[in-house]
């Protein structure tokens, strides 16, 4: 005598066309999700240059560049220190341009 559960019976048709129809709407919904995922990235704005501000006024350029040189798409790195009276005496800006 063989016992077998529930799970080892053959499907129904009618359950063979439910787990087909369920497999095709979670396909459907997988790629609308993605085309919309692109639709947003490809609509978004890309951001090259960040401005940072905060470092300390004898950071020297080589200092900045090291900074950045093994970032991902880093291009170049640009010095500027603001004249008295601009900003805080303190604070020296650096301006990054990635691709």
């Amino acid at each position: 005598m063989s016992v077998l559960h529930q799970h080892h019976l053959p499907l129904e048709p009618t359950a063979i066309l439910q787990q087909q129809m369920l497999s095709m709407t979670m396909h459907a919904f997988n790629m609308q999700q993605q085309s919309q995922q692109q639709q947003l990235s490809q609509s978004s704005e890309e951001i090259t240059t960040i401005f940072v501000v905060g470092f300390p006024e004898d950071m020297s350029d080589r200092e900045f560049q090291n900074m950045f040189i093994f970032s991902t798409g880093f291009e170049a790195a640009a010095l500027k220190v603001p004249m008295p009276g601009e900003l805080d005496e303190q604070t020296a800006n650096l301006d990054v341009k990635f691709p």
